[in-house]
């Protein structure tokens, strides 16, 4: 799918950064508390 430049900029509304902020907290989270770290980011010797 294509999206123009004027299309995008339409719908980055404050809503849209709340819920891609909240997204990235979440997933972030998720990967600290994670208990197989090597597997999740398995090319880092360390985090």
């Amino acid at each position: 799918m294509r999206v123009s430049t004027q299309g995008l900029d339409q719908r980055f509304t404050e809503k849209a950064v709340e819920f891609m902020r909240g997204l990235l907290e979440e997933a972030l989270s998720q990967m600290v508390q994670a208990n197989h770290r090597h597997v999740i980011l398995p090319q880092f010797n360390g985090i």
